[in-house]
């Protein structure tokens, strides 16, 4: 996950925190008026109450967002693991002349179903499909190309 989405976070907290702390603060103030033996005047307490009406709104709005920060966050999490548990079921395999690339780790060579993926793309934690160009698999998304011969010496490395 990107540390730029935590830093957002964290800044969303405590922008809520500190809404908070006035919150008290202000809250504080409206009850020394109350308690005062000279209460202060209307106008101040409209002041307070206006200013305190103002921080809570603050104070959800950050509540608000930190929320909606913290779903991005468990989401792409949720994905990364999806991701990662996707490409456990892969191994590396030699592609006949020299080559390497992931494959299905539960099939065998002759299914159907068989394919290789691109190692570069693997190692980046995505699962791109190798196709099939002449003597060498090659990876649309990477432009990565692994010598290939089909059906010959294909194993496990």
């Amino acid at each position: 996950m990107d540390t730029n989405t935590f830093s957002d976070a964290i800044e969303l907290a405590g922008a809520g925190l500190k809404a908070t702390d006035t919150l008290v603060t202000i809250a504080g103030r409206i009850k020394g008026l109350f308690q005062s033996s000279q209460p202060g005047s209307d106008e101040e307490m409209k002041t307070l109450l206006a200013e305190l009406t103002l921080q809570v709104a603050d104070a959800k709005l950050a509540n608000a967002e930190l929320k909606i920060k913290l779903t991005q966050m468990l989401e792409a999490h949720c994905i990364e693991q999806q991701s990662r548990a996707q490409l456990d079921n892969y191994r590396m395999k030699k592609t006949g002349i020299g080559g390497i690339a992931y494959a299905p780790k539960n099939l065998p060579d002759d299914d159907p179903e068989f394919h290789f993926i691109c190692p570069n793309c693997y190692e980046d934690g995505k699962k791109a499909f190798l196709q099939v160009k002449s003597r060498h698999l090659f990876c649309a998304r990477c432009t990565t190309e692994v010598p290939y011969e089909p059906h010959r010496g294909i194993s496990i490395v």
